[in-house]
């Protein structure tokens, strides 16, 4: 089984906060049957401002802790990815080795919780059309989809798939 969407680098984003934190995250999706765990970092989010990270960097500190899970032997194969804070870019930031998944098929994408914009819709249409197809995070959390269903209805017509927190 696979979680798609995870903040489990220490000390990165709003996810663990030290290395131990991680370990027992990872160890606790193991027994659960998890064998992959995508780390999605948080990108171009508010949350972020003022931190560095690039592909390079996400990339050095998954290997880092996958180093940690060999030595204790929990067989769980760590991923790159992100989750794209949604800003009228998308189409600019697709070639980016982080803002996308499986050379540069998918894009998990978050809205503000309170605030989907109108031009979402074309911008996701506009990467659908680019060959990316849009993963929508977490949908459950925006308060439009809550009052409206239908948002969900209209990301299935123009392609993208819908990611649930489990």
């Amino acid at each position: 089984m696979i979680d798609f969407h995870n903040h489990v680098l220490p000390n990165i984003d709003d996810g663990s906060s030290s290395m131990e934190m991680s370990i027992e995250m990872l160890k606790y999706a193991y027994e659960q049957g998890i064998t992959d765990v995508v780390n999605t970092v948080h990108y171009q989010h508010p949350k972020m401002d003022g931190i560095t990270i690039n592909f390079s960097i996400i990339r050095r500190e998954i290997k880092l802790l996958q180093k940690e899970l060999i030595k204790r032997d929990l067989n769980i194969k760590l991923h790159c990815g992100s989750e794209v804070f949604f800003l009228p870019n998308l189409l600019k930031i697709k070639d980016d080795p982080l803002s996308s998944f499986i050379h540069g098929k998918y894009m998990l994408i978050e809205f503000h919780i309170h605030q989907i914009p109108e031009i979402q819709k074309q911008q996701l249409f506009d990467l659908k059309m680019s060959s990316v197809t849009p993963i929508i995070a977490h949908p459950e959390r925006y308060k439009k989809v809550q009052d409206d269903l239908s948002f969900i209805t209209s990301w299935l017509e123009i392609g993208c798939i819908i990611q649930i927190d489990a």
